[in-house]
C-alpha cells in the first residue's frame, strides 16, 4: 500500500492511497449475484469497496489483478476503500481502455 499525503504510519483516514491486489466477492445476495467486492492485497489484506460509482464498475472484474487509488477509513474493524480510479492489469492500463481489449465474442 502506498500512502499519499504524508501520513507515514499507515492509518486510515483522509489519505489518497494507493494498493494493488486481485479483485474478489465480498457480499451476495439471496440469489447468489454478488453485491459487494473487495480487493485482496499479496500480503492477504482485504479492503472492501464501497458501493459507489467506481466501486460498482469493478463488480465486472472479479479475479482480475488492479491498482486503485481512493481513501481508505476504518468502520468495524474493516478496511473500506472509496474507489477514485482504477487500473487494471496487463500493465496497470486505464481501466476504460481494458473493458473493450478485455471483450470477448463467443462464437456457437
Amino acid at each position: 500500500m502506498t500512502l499519499m499525503g504524508g501520513d507515514e504510519k499507515g492509518k486510515a483516514g483522509n489519505n489518497l492511497v494507493i494498493i494493488r491486489g486481485i479483485i474478489i466477492p465480498a457480499d451476495w445476495d439471496e440469489k447468489g449475484n454478488v453485491v459487494a467486492v473487495a480487493v485482496s492485497t499479496y500480503d492477504e489484506v482485504e479492503y472492501l469497496i464501497e458501493n459507489n460509482e467506481k466501486g460498482k464498475e469493478l463488480k465486472a472484474f472479479i479475479r482480475e489483478e488492479v491498482e486503485v487509488s481512493g481513501i481508505l477509513k476504518k468502520e468495524k474493524n474493516r478496511l473500506i476503500m472509496t474507489i477514485k480510479e482504477y487500473r487494471l492489469k496487463p500493465n496497470l492500463m486505464p481501466a476504460r481502455n481494458s473493458i473493450k481489449q478485455n471483450s470477448r465474442i463467443i462464437k456457437k
